[in-house]
């Protein structure tokens, strides 16, 4: 059950830092990221670099093919706040920096903790799917996503630098694990 509870924090993390709130949230306790025991630095350090490197592809790929939203295509409302509308607004479609993320950290944790690939990757999948039926992202802006995730990984697995962190990370894991 504690791995459960520590994999839905992490996943708590990401979902949660997508929307830059910094807050980890799991039925309804919430705590920042620097003061939550469950949650470990050095997991965190290795997601969050990850994702650095995948922006750096996924952000000039945007302003490449600079491809509207279907909200703003078909002038219609989508399933989200008006504040998260503003911001979405204000970037193209095209590849999903949702996808980019989510199926960034899934390939990442699965690295930490191989154990629970299916589910990370059934997670990655959902979220980004989400924004499909948000009517926020088309589903090629989905796909194009998890490819730049996935070609991202591929090479930050060649890293010696990632995979030092990884160690230190799966160590992290294997300490909160017995716990």
């Amino acid at each position: 059950m504690k791995r459960i509870l520590f994999l839905m924090l992490m996943v708590a993390t990401w979902v949660s830092a997508s929307a830059q709130t910094k807050k980890v949230s799991v039925l309804g306790d919430s705590c920042s990221q620097g003061d939550c025991p469950h949650v470990s630095k050095e997991i965190l350090n290795l997601a969050s670099w990850a994702v650095k490197d995948a922006r750096k592809v996924s952000n000039p790929a945007k302003d490449y093919y600079k491809r509207l939203k279907p909200f703003q295509v078909f002038h219609e409302a989508s399933l989200k706040d008006d504040a998260e509308k503003a911001v979405s607004s204000s970037t193209y479609a095209y590849p999903s920096g949702h996808a980019v993320r989510s199926w960034t950290y899934a390939f990442v944790l699965a690295d930490v903790a191989p154990e629970y690939t299916d589910v990370l990757n059934k997670c990655a999948n959902d979220y980004s799917m989400g924004r499909v039926i948000m009517g926020r992202h088309w589903k090629t802006d989905i796909d194009a996503g998890k490819m730049v995730a996935a070609k991202v990984y591929e090479q930050l697995k060649k890293s010696p630098a990632y995979q030092a962190q990884l160690k230190l990370a799966r160590e992290q894991y294997k300490t909160v694990q017995k716990k």
